[in-house]
């Protein structure tokens, strides 16, 4: 449960970055 966990929250934190990124 606790990697699963790490891994949403990886994708959480990631995904504004990638939409950032996009808009640079």
């Amino acid at each position: 449960m606790r990697g699963r966990f790490a891994f949403t929250a990886v994708r959480l934190f990631r995904a504004p970055l990638r939409s950032l990124n996009t808009t640079l």
